[in-house]
């Protein structure tokens, strides 16, 4: 989480409450500034061929690869994840990610003989189709997965012959900080990825910069502004936004393991994540599937990620858990039966009980839709 005081963000572990790290902001003013800086840069950039590029990428890999350790403490201490689920869902899959893109890039930049149909349309007897790069990319980035969804976008931007100016999210500006640091000790050239650092109003500034493409991941809400603000001078955006993810369980899913393996999707980062499981329908009689669910759900130890025994973290701020709790409070009322959890916990922290929710309305579904937290509800 973070607390705004004066021009510096303080990160601090949503577990303890420790601070993590203080980040000056960055003036919404400057972020003009340093567009044009990065255009400036990328011009060098995207002339230079993809063994120079691909030279540059491979240093940060190694750079990420060798402080694999470090990333998992900080995004622990940052985002509450336990360790292993912070190395195996953050760190692991974004060495995989930058590993595709150097091994793979040339080949998918590599120009493409467009085919016979094309040839007679353009009355031309050969052509190819050529990749360019966009120029600027403005990114504004998430907290759940700090480094996989910051990093691999930046590295494919890279690897296209872009520059990137991006905003890490306010809640994990200490990750944002340092995936800028391991682009610099990698050698990538001075202005052309430039972390720009506070709320909305940096990442307002960012939109109404002078940029070729928009990316964005986080909310649906903030999405549709950043795709409306960009698309109204033509900017095509990108937008990974939120999930309200669903499973089927058939009549002979084997029930304990299929339990088992729903309960790790549902509760993965505390249910903090665009992929988690949030709704079980189930082909016929749901009851015994929804009380072996909530058995489960009791049994998960919550606490400090620190602790190598902790099966689920805090979420990530007291306003999050607040939104949350409300919205279980008004799913249980629509006709959604608790039958496990459905309560924030106490001690420092914003820790929430895992929540298993039998709905008995149509409503109750509705009400949980965009319930971002540790929630699964079972219908039959």
């Amino acid at each position: 989480m973070s607390l705004v005081l004066d021009d510096v963000l303080i990160s601090s572990n949503p577990a303890t409450g420790a601070e993590v790290d203080r980040i000056k902001i960055t003036p919404a003013g400057r972020v003009a500034e340093l567009v044009a800086r990065a255009r400036a840069a990328q011009q060098d950039w995207g002339q230079r061929p993809w063994k120079q590029r691909r030279e540059v990428l491979s240093r940060w890999w190694q750079i990420l690869g060798r402080d694999a350790g470090d990333w998992t403490a900080l995004i622990r201490d940052e985002i509450g994840k336990p360790g292993v689920e912070a190395l195996a869902g953050d760190v692991v899959p974004t060495l995989d990610a930058l590993r595709w893109t150097i091994k793979h890039g040339e080949r998918t930049l590599r120009d493409v003989r467009v085919g016979a149909e094309w040839q007679r349309w353009l009355l031309m007897p050969g052509a190819r189709l050529r990749w360019c790069p966009v120029g600027v990319v403005g990114m504004i980035g998430t907290w759940n997965y700090p480094l996989f969804l910051n990093a691999p976008p930046i590295a494919q931007a890279l690897a296209a012959g872009n520059a990137v100016v991006w905003k890490p999210s306010e809640l994990a500006v200490r990750s944002g900080q340092k995936i800028q640091q391991s682009l610099e000790e990698a050698g990538v050239p001075a202005g052309l990825v430039t972390a720009v650092f506070g709320g909305s109003e940096v990442g307002q500034a960012l939109v109404e910069s002078d940029l070729d493409k928009g990316f964005f991941t986080g909310g649906i809400e903030n999405g549709r502004r950043v795709i409306a603000g960009l698309g109204a001078r033509g900017v095509p955006t990108v937008a990974e936004l939120s999930g309200f993810d669903a499973a089927i369980i058939l009549p002979d899913a084997p029930r304990h393991s299929t339990v088992r393996a729903l309960i790790w999707a549902a509760f993965v980062g505390c249910g903090q994540t665009c992929v988690a499981v949030k709704r079980v329908y189930v082909v016929g009689d749901a009851r015994p599937w929804a009380e072996e669910f909530a058995a489960r759900a009791r049994a998960l130890e919550v606490g400090d990620p620190a602790r190598p025994t902790t099966d689920m973290g805090p979420m990530i701020t007291a306003s999050a858990r607040a939104r949350f709790d409300q919205q279980i409070k008004e799913t249980i009322r629509a006709g959604a039966r608790a039958l496990a959890g459905g309560t924030s916990l106490g001690g420092p922290g914003w820790f929430y009980a895992p929540t298993v929710l039998l709905a008995e309305t149509a409503q109750a579904e509705t009400a949980l839709e965009g319930a971002f937290g540790p929630v699964v509800l079972i219908r039959g």
